[in-house]
């Protein structure tokens, strides 16, 4: 079971950076609503629960902001590992969950990084999305609480034995494996997140398949970089064959340092030949505050200060993505 409960929390400085809401309007409400901090939390520095927490956001934030029916399945996806993805992943998802909204992460990576930084131990014996296609789980079956709004389906070494069961399924819907799964549940929230491994796999298909929405998340180091143009036309070429919609992509890049060259060379070739496919001028900083999340076993949102530049960066992703999300609806 997670580590996570509700002596974990926020303080108000905190609650208004993330919805990018006056100090004192978070302030004020928090006493005219009569919130209640977390006990063990100093006075001084008073922290607030979720279920608190999500009171604020729902009312100033996702209340104005409201997610969308389409393009709320999104995959965090990169072929090269050690880019920061099951990071940037989970802790956006828990930062959408915060502002508001019901979140689903998908743990589709066998290493599980996504899963314990969340809280859980990966040697535990987890239910996964292997016992779904294998042992005929309800998708409802594998599907764990967090906190309000956040819920999470965990992965395991026992995702490595996921391929040859899909394999099985060869017949010319397999690709709907994962959709006709995903079903019964799909209106519970506004957005599913998956995590996905580094590399090409039937399950990764499947999400390829599913989703609306590909954030690739890469480091800001040339290798990274380079492969975005062959990760693009895999996907479009994956989705044109299977009668689907191009891929929406979207680029976060990832453990930027304004001292070095690299990174500096990166962005602003990012800049140029992606530009529409990502915040204008932006990046994830380097921070110690994200190692340290999955040292911890808790979203840095939990343990971090408030002047922390990892959760100022990853709040803006936030809330790009839902105004990201809406925008491409509105297209549509």
């Amino acid at each position: 079971m997670s580590k996570l409960n509700e002596n974990k929390g926020l303080t108000l400085k905190h609650i208004s950076v993330l919805s990018n809401t006056n100090i004192t309007t978070v302030y004020k409400y928090a006493v005219k609503n009569s919130l209640v901090s977390i006990p063990s939390s100093s006075s001084r520095g008073a922290k607030y629960s979720p279920k608190e927490i999500r009171k604020i956001t729902t009312h100033y934030f996702a209340n104005k902001n409201p997610a969308r029916e389409n393009n709320k399945r999104i995959a965090g996806f990169h072929f090269k590992g050690g880019t920061g993805k099951s990071s940037i992943n989970t802790e956006l998802s828990v930062l959408l969950a915060l502002l508001g909204y019901k979140v689903l992460l998908v743990d589709a990576d066998q290493q599980g990084h996504a899963s314990h930084i969340l809280g859980f131990n990966t040697s535990d014996k987890l239910s996964t999305l292997y016992d779904c296609f294998k042992n005929n789980f309800s998708i409802e079956d594998v599907i764990i609480n967090v906190f309000e709004g956040m819920d999470v389906i965990p992965a395991n070494l026992s995702l490595s034995n996921i391929e040859s069961v899909l394999r099985e399924n060869s017949d010319k819907d397999s690709m709907n494996a994962l959709a006709n799964l995903m079903k019964p549940i799909e209106e519970k929230y506004d957005y599913i997140i998956f995590d996905t491994a580094p590399s090409i796999t039937d399950l990764n298909r499947n999400i390829f398949y599913y989703v609306d929405d590909f954030q690739l998340i890469c480091d800001t180091q040339p290798a990274s970089v380079q492969s975005l143009s062959q990760i693009e036309d895999y996907l479009r070429e994956f989705r044109d064959r299977h009668l689907k919609q191009p891929p929406n992509l979207f680029i976060i890049p990832n453990k930027y340092e304004d001292r070095a060259s690299s990174s500096v060379e990166t962005i602003s070739f990012l800049q140029k030949s992606w530009k529409n496919n990502m915040i204008s001028d932006f990046a994830v900083r380097k921070s110690e505050d994200i190692p340290r999340a999955f040292l911890e076993q808790t979203p840095l949102s939990f343990f971090c200060k408030v002047n922390s530049i990892a959760f100022e960066d990853i709040s803006i992703i936030a809330r790009h993505l839902v105004s990201r999300t809406n925008k491409v609806q509105e297209e549509k």
